[in-house]
């Protein structure tokens, strides 16, 4: 893989790509705004972090006991 330095600007210039940046920009905001609603923002870290080494489990077909806590 190249280091981003490395590479053309003009390349990511184009009219798709920056669509997808504005759209991806606007959602970004939206998801900053929920965030900040939520008293504990700590809590949905540590959920996501949970959530994803559950799902690790589950491609790796590892059976999880009911009730530990993933």
């Amino acid at each position: 893989m190249k280091p981003l330095e490395s590479l053309d600007p003009a390349r990511f210039d184009t009219a798709p790509i920056l669509k997808r940046l504005a759209s991806s920009s606007r959602r970004l905001a939206e998801l900053k705004g929920l965030a900040a609603s939520i008293p504990n923002q700590a809590i949905l870290i540590n959920t996501l972090g949970l959530q994803e080494a559950k799902d690790r489990l589950g491609s790796t077909n590892v059976r999880v006991p009911e009730g530990a806590g993933l």
